[in-house]
């Protein structure tokens, strides 16, 4: 006779128990992750007053920065110099931004989509080192380039626009017809950093506790404060970008 796994059998009870409890388990592993995303919003804030070609070098060094450390966090025995230099290290298997990436990848890490956007802003940021201050965000190549790294910006707009409707500071961000090329690429980026990020922090814990990765996110006020502070950081970056000048800024994202 087999087993009884109607909804409210005791085995179909059992087995919902036990995956609320995985769940719950890796949310409280996703807030124990020593990972500071704070400094996110004072990136962008930097990038707006910057050349393109700052742009794209500045925030390529910042998210190679955190996503090895990120990697970094996940691995053991680093505890020297020496053995963190034969990973990362010039002459390491992790030397590069494509090694990194390409490992997080294949590990399940990062989501396929992520990954191709990554590799399209790796081909951007050679684009801008190897034609510094020459390259530009308006080139053919590179804005074939960054309609692959595409997030809606002008759907971002009208969703911050309406958040902001009630408290009648509408004002202060520009309108849809005023999201210049450059603007538009650094929403981009934002957006890239955050779902690298998100990836980087969620996969790997929602493949060790055998979870499906959107349940350590779900509605923002259920969410892990990792995952809160992380998106918290996203909207001070994109309200940098997008600020109108010589209106007041919002306490909230103030330097």
């Amino acid at each position: 006779m087999g087993l009884d796994v109607s909804k409210n059998s005791p085995v179909q009870r059992v087995a919902d128990a036990l995956f609320k409890e995985a769940i719950a388990r890796a949310r409280r592993e996703v807030d124990a992750l020593q990972f500071d995303v704070s400094d996110m919003p004072d990136v962008f804030h930097r990038l707006t007053r910057e050349s393109e070609t700052a742009q794209v070098l500045v925030f390529g060094s910042y998210l190679e920065d955190r996503i090895s450390s990120l990697i970094k966090v996940r691995m053991r025995h680093l505890e020297s110099k020496n053995a963190e230099s034969a990973l990362f290290g010039p002459t390491g298997p992790l030397a590069t931004f494509g090694g990194r990436t390409l490992l997080a990848y294949h590990l399940g890490w990062l989501s396929a989509d992520t990954k191709q956007k990554l590799d399209c802003f790796r081909k951007i940021r050679n684009e801008f080192a190897h034609r510094a201050f020459k390259a530009s965000f308006s080139d053919q190549p590179i804005q074939s380039l960054f309609k692959k790294i595409e997030y809606n910006p002008e759907r971002m707009l009208d969703v911050i626009s309406e958040a902001l409707e009630d408290l009648d500071d509408r004002h202060i961000i520009i309108a849809n017809e005023e999201l210049t090329t450059e603007k538009r690429s650094l929403c981009n980026l934002a957006y890239l950093a955050e779902h690298v990020f998100r990836d980087l922090i969620t996969r790997p814990i929602a493949i060790a506790n055998r979870v499906p990765d959107f349940t350590l996110v779900g509605e923002y006020d259920d969410a892990p404060k990792l995952i809160q502070d992380l998106y918290r950081n996203l909207a001070r970056s994109l309200m940098f970008i997008i600020h109108r000048k010589g209106s007041e800024v919002l306490p909230d994202v103030a330097t």
